[in-house]
């Protein structure tokens, strides 16, 4: 019997793959990244401004979790909130 070992399963292996790439989703420039969240994805649709275009790239990719470099961060912070 020759069977592998029964190894943890990460759920979200999506959204760290994104994180460890080091890429802005916004802006695309390389260097440290942070997660900008929602609850739901029915959240977006309460936006402030759904032309934002953070708000559009999480509802086209269908990603509750969006990972951003700190200045988008702040950007998107300052916009309405969800």
């Amino acid at each position: 019997m020759n069977s592998s070992p029964a190894g943890p399963t990460y759920p979200y292996k999506e959204l760290i793959r994104r994180l460890t790439a080091n890429r802005c989703s916004l802006c695309e420039r390389p260097g440290k990244v942070e997660a900008r969240h929602v609850k739901s994805l029915n959240d977006l649709q309460r936006a402030g401004d759904p032309s934002s275009d953070w708000v559009k790239l999480m509802a086209e990719r269908r990603r509750k979790a969006l990972v951003v470099c700190g200045s988008c961060h702040d950007r998107i912070h300052r916009s309405p909130p969800i």
